[in-house]
């Protein structure tokens, strides 16, 4: 068998057998926000992506509300359904993809000054930096909803 990416074929198998060993008897420790988040860019519902990685819609709400969670076969085909990483699923690594070009344009943007005062704080009290970046989504909201309504004629 030739080495390499490029031979090696992937599979749920073949990704759960790279994951890391952060498991506790073969469970996934999951952040569930992270997967409703990406069904519904998918535009899934839980019973689409229920039946696609094989449990139940009872079991994948209990897994995005946090009161349970998936396995390690199962959370590899959730990353073959989905995209992203497992390390994203499991809290590990930061955003989707989509939006690392956008994080990267703001965070550019940023005096120096600004970026060693937001370091300091992700230190001190993440907490407050992201109650910072909520409010700064919901003024995003805000400007896209403002953008989508159709001009009223005068």
């Amino acid at each position: 068998m030739a080495s390499g990416i490029a031979s090696e074929s992937v599979s749920a198998h073949s990704i759960a057998a790279r994951l890391r060993p952060t498991y506790a008897f073969g469970v996934a420790t999951i952040r569930g926000d992270r997967i409703r988040e990406r069904r519904l860019a998918h535009e899934l519902t839980q019973q689409q992506l229920a039946k696609r990685i094989g449990i139940s819609q009872g079991h994948l709400s209990e897994v995005e509300t946090g009161a349970d969670t998936i396995g390690r076969e199962t959370l590899a085909r959730l990353v073959e359904e989905l995209g992203e990483s497992t390390d994203f699923y499991q809290g590990l690594s930061g955003m989707p993809h989509e939006l690392r070009d956008f994080e990267n344009v703001i965070f550019d943007s940023l005096p120096k000054s600004v970026k060693r005062e937001l370091a300091a704080l992700m230190r001190e009290d993440p907490e407050a930096v992201r109650d910072a970046a909520a409010v700064f989504a919901a003024h995003l909201e805000r400007l896209s909803k403002r953008r989508k309504k159709p001009r009223q004629k005068r």
